[in-house]
């Protein structure tokens, strides 16, 4: 079996790092996109409600706030089909884990195992006994990506199919 030098953990440790960071990169430009993408959903249904005066607020709120809102919204409007409103509660879930998933990749601190082939995000102070570590593979990182993706799109095929502002 061949043991591993430094030399070659440090290259692997860099190529894990560019690689980790540019999918990191992938996710975040993914849920921009989603982001915007719901942002305008929430201007376009203060517009299509009288309520134009609050479109610029709705710049200033937070991805949480514009599914709260969107929720909101999907739940008392009494046009939308029974099966539109069902469509979008399941999107609206998904939505709010991927929110959860973006602040988790967000806030935590980045390092790598290269043994392993493992990009780590740790959570919480060194000296907490709270740290925690979670543990993804390249692949993972750009499945969240392309989650992402996905999410964005089916929102965007929702809002066509429904009429949805």
């Amino acid at each position: 079996m061949n043991e591993l030098t430094g030399a070659d953990i440090l290259r692997l440790r860099d190529e894990l790092e560019r690689e980790s960071a540019s999918a990191l990169g992938e996710a975040m430009f993914a849920f921009s996109g989603l982001d915007m993408n719901l942002g305008l959903m929430v201007a376009s249904t203060l517009r299509n409600t009288g309520r134009e005066a609050q479109v610029p607020k709705a710049d200033a709120m937070s991805f949480h706030q514009r599914l709260e809102f969107i929720e909101s919204h999907i739940e008392s409007d009494s046009s939308l089909p029974s099966k539109a409103k069902e469509e979008m509660k399941r999107w609206l879930a998904d939505a709010h884990r991927a929110r959860l998933e973006r602040n988790q990749l967000v806030h935590g601190r980045w390092s790598t195992d290269p043994v392993r082939g493992k990009a780590l995000n740790i959570v919480g102070l060194p000296s907490s006994d709270s740290q925690q570590v979670f543990e993804y593979t390249v692949e993972e990182l750009r499945s969240v990506a392309q989650s992402f993706v996905e999410l964005n799109s089916r929102l965007s095929k929702a809002r066509m199919r429904w009429h949805l502002p």
